[in-house]
């Protein structure tokens, strides 16, 4: 090799292993994000060496240049396969929003797997090009169209999608009521009836449906309303818009699941394991789960209510209404139910102003349904004794009926069946396929029995 040749290489040595430590100090996804760990100490480590190289063991150079550029296109070309093949089970289906703090993203593809409890087996989803989980949309006009509005009840990625409560519906009102309607998931899981008024008041126009179903979980939508900080009472107890914002440590994840290579996830996930021994995997206790849920929903209300914190709490954690049902007379209950009845109206207004029928429909907690004890939660009612396990739905009925908002209460519906058989297990809170299509035979039947498929019909 030239003297001048062997400048260049020693000179790229120098500049890659450069490039490699500032990538390691730069807190980017792809060298394992914020911090300082095992990624980022491999990716200094070799950009150390390089520079070594170059400096020092030049003679070495061009051969050690060959050697990294080939272990760096075999490890994208890795990434590149893994991503295809397991991208669905690493990558989250949510994308940041400024408006509903998460969505879904869309035409992408996800998997669930399932606890052992529920049969251990993955379902993978797809997600349509307007955002919504099923098939694309089809033309406006074309069928009467029905919205359906929801959390993880709705958005079911946990179900097939034939089994889903949407579809399911579709299939009720075309055998049993002779309607052929197109009935859209917009069932986001995560999601409160916060989330759930903003996409109403964006998308009811560009969407036009005949009707809007507003599926609201019991269990554990009243919490929503604090830990997303969209919106509060203002001092005459108007709802007025939040101005949240999100922790540092929510935005760096927000990073890591979208941009983390897979590769990394792996490695990840495999020292987890290796370092975790088997008998310290995580046991659901149901009974501390309750009392767990009652002290987050307490300290949650002085977070934001008392203290005036907009930071959002945790994505993802959504337990029981815990104060609501054992503490009724708190002050975090009185003014959730407050927020809620606020929201609601405002729902009711965006419709109305539209011309478009909404409906509600109040899914129960199984705790509730088994009177406070179930694989997901146990109250101790001896300790609580104003528990009511129909308080949670109640409270929900009241709030839709005081909009005039038509309204399904699916608790008698589900207390006269085997409650068991109808919800998932394994700690696990949401209703199984035949629980959806018991759901959907009921909201069909509703639909007809209050006049509100003859206008879809017309």
């Amino acid at each position: 090799m030239s003297r001048q040749s062997s400048r260049i290489v020693r000179a790229v040595c120098i500049v890659v292993g450069l490039l490699l430590t500032a990538l390691a100090f730069s807190d980017s996804p792809v060298a394992g994000g914020e911090g300082f760990g095992m990624v980022e100490t491999l990716v200094l480590s070799v950009g150390v060496l390089t520079i070594f190289i170059g400096v020092v063991l030049s003679r070495f150079a061009s051969t050690y240049l060959l050697v990294l550029a080939s272990t760096i296109i075999t490890l994208v070309l890795a990434e590149f396969v893994l991503k295809a093949l397991l991208g669905p089970s690493y990558y989250t289906a949510y994308a940041f929003d400024q408006r509903y703090l998460f969505k879904l993203e869309p035409n992408v593809s996800r998997a669930y797997v399932h606890h052992p409890a529920n049969g251990g087996h993955t379902v993978v989803y797809k997600v349509n090009s307007d955002g919504f989980r099923g098939p694309d949309l089809i033309e406006t006009g074309t069928k009467p169209r029905i919205v359906v509005y929801g959390d993880s009840f709705i958005h079911a990625e946990y179900t097939e999608l034939p089994e889903t409560f949407p579809v399911q519906l579709a299939n009720q009102l075309s055998s049993a009521h002779g309607l052929e309607a197109e009935v859209i998931n917009a069932g986001v899981a995560g999601y409160g009836p916060d989330q759930i008024l903003r996409r109403l008041e964006n998308e009811i126009e560009p969407l036009n449906p005949d009707l809007v179903v507003v599926a609201l979980f019991s269990g554990n939508d009243f919490g929503d309303l604090l830990r997303n900080r969209l919106y509060r009472l203002s001092d005459d107890d108007r709802l007025v818009e939040n101005d949240f914002r999100l922790s540092e440590a929510q935005q760096r994840q927000i990073k890591l699941n979208r941009a983390e290579p897979v590769l990394l996830k792996l490695l990840k996930e495999t020292k987890n394991k290796l370092l975790s021994p088997e008998d310290e995997a995580f046991v659901f206790d149901k009974r501390q789960w309750i009392e767990d849920a009652l002290a987050q929903h307490l300290a949650e209300y002085q977070s934001y209510v008392a203290r005036g914190d907009n930071t959002v709490g945790e994505f993802g954690v959504d337990p029981y209404s815990a104060d609501i049902a054992l503490l009724p007379e708190s002050p975090s209950a009185g003014y959730k139910i407050q927020l809620l009845d606020r929201i609601v109206a405002r729902m009711k207004r965006v419709a109305e102003a539209h011309a478009v029928p909404i409906v509600a429909v109040i899914i129960p907690h199984p705790v509730d349904l088994l009177d406070g004890d179930h694989d997901s939660g146990w109250v101790n009612k001896a300790k609580y004794s104003e528990y009511s396990p129909t308080r949670l739905s109640d409270a929900m009925v009241s709030i839709t009926v005081n909009s005039s908002i038509p309204t399904l209460n699916l608790f008698p519906v589900f207390k006269q069946t085997d409650v068991k058989s109808h919800f998932l297990r394994g700690g696990d809170d949401h209703w199984n396929s035949v629980g959806q299509k018991l759901a959907a035979e009921a909201v069909a039947t509703f639909l007809s029995e209050n006049g509100l498929l003859d206008a879809l019909s017309e």
